[in-house]
């Protein structure tokens, strides 16, 4: 499988969250018609740094 991605970073410091960021982007799959054929779509993470560590704490991701 092959898996290519386009994506862009957002850095905020929000009282609420901490240090955290945001990554908007579009994924494509490079798939066999076995293994489902192609797919592809836009996903959006919202992480959030706690300890010095980036933890993912929201993920949406949806298929075109």
């Amino acid at each position: 499988m092959q898996i290519r991605t386009q994506s862009s970073a957002r850095r905020t410091s929000d009282t609420r969250l901490g240090e955290a960021a945001q990554v908007l982007g579009r994924f494509t799959l490079g798939r066999t018609e076995a293994r489902g054929g192609p797919a592809s779509g836009r996903f959006a993470v919202v992480l959030r740094k706690t300890a010095g560590a980036w933890a993912i704490i929201h993920d949406q991701t949806g298929a075109d």
